[in-house]
C-alpha cells in the first residue's frame, strides 16, 4: 500500500483543490491499528499489575501464617486454598 501511495503521489499531478483519499478497508485498518497501539500496552500493563497485585498479597497472606503461634493450624491453611 505505501508503494502505492508513493506512485500516486509522484506520478499524478493534481490541479489545485484535487486530492486523494484511501478509504474503505485500508482506513479501517489504520484506524485499527492506531487503536490496537493503545489498547494492547494498556491491557498488559493492567493485566501485570493485578498479577503483582495478587501475588505480593498470597505472599504477605503465607508468610504472616508461618510465623503464628499455631503451626498446626498455620499447616492447614495450603491444603484448604488447593483444594478451593
Amino acid at each position: 500500500m505505501k508503494d502505492a501511495q508513493r506512485a500516486v503521489r509522484e506520478q499524478v499531478n493534481f490541479l489545485p483543490g484535487m486530492y486523494v483519499t484511501w478509504s474503505g478497508q485500508f482506513e479501517y485498518l489504520e484506524r485499527a491499528i492506531d487503536k490496537l497501539a493503545l489498547v494492547v500496552p494498556l491491557t498488559l500493563a493492567i493485566i501485570f499489575v493485578l498479577l503483582y497485585l495478587s501475588l505480593k498479597s498470597f505472599a504477605t497472606r503465607r508468610s504472616s501464617c508461618c510465623r503464628s503461634r499455631f503451626p498446626s493450624s498455620a499447616a492447614l491453611v495450603p491444603v484448604a486454598w488447593t483444594t478451593t
